[in-house]
């Protein structure tokens, strides 16, 4: 029984990886370090994580995505990369680079077809709620639009020890901006129980938002 259980653990682990992309955290690294950031969030919100959904617009038809965060006042959509060094890019661009030399996608290109996939599942009320979120190591380096590291950005890069801080000062503006919050207590539980019920078991394939780095 204790085989079975850590086989079908390990088949599913596997099934995941397919669908990240390059540069992405694996996934059973990932499970830890995201768990030590959702410990220190506020109890209310509502922390899911390893979300693959369908995705028509994905060349695979499906999304995965590392995390997302449900608050009062907006939806956080996370994802991890494991690259080191110096990031530089702009938001503009389709391409950043890594070390000055390996091409790497913009990752934000990825976080919007995501955002794309969760948009079903999400009253249209609340479609402008999104929050992209980016992390990377604590060893990197970033030479990126100053606006990428403002609480003001729906677009934010940051290093993965900081995410649980990012996402407490975001919502401490919000809070500041709002005089009441914008999704109810009912609604979070809401869009949590629709997202979760609609995950799906991940088939072969790989979905490719993101090309392999290159090396000038």
């Amino acid at each position: 029984m204790l085989f079975n259980l850590f086989f079908h653990k390990k088949q599913n682990r596997d099934k995941i990886e397919a669908f990240k992309n390059v540069g992405e955290v694996p996934a059973e690294e990932l499970n830890d370090r995201l768990d030590k950031q959702f410990e220190q969030l506020p109890g209310e919100l509502k922390c899911i994580r390893n979300i693959l959904l369908k995705n028509p617009e994905a060349s695979a038809g499906y999304s995965f995505m590392d995390g997302i965060v449900i608050s009062p006042y907006c939806i956080f959509l996370i994802t991890h990369r494991c690259e080191e060094g110096t990031i530089d890019g702009r938001l503009s661009e389709n391409t950043w680079f890594l070390n000055e030399r390996e091409e790497i996608e913009n990752p934000f290109i990825s976080m919007k077809e995501r955002i794309k996939a969760l948009k079903p599942l999400v009253d249209t009320r609340y479609h402008n709620s999104f929050i992209s979120m980016v992390s990377f190591k604590e060893n990197c380096t970033f030479k990126i639009d100053p606006g990428l590291c403002k609480m003001v950005s729906n677009e934010l890069v940051v290093h993965e020890q900081n995410l649980a801080e990012y996402i407490h000062r975001k919502l401490f503006v919000a809070r500041f901006q709002h005089t009441a919050p914008l999704i109810t207590e009912t609604v979070m539980e809401s869009m949590y129980q629709t997202i979760s019920s609609n995950q799906i078991s991940p088939v072969k394939g790989k979905e490719k938002h993101r090309k392999p780095a290159k090396k000038h």
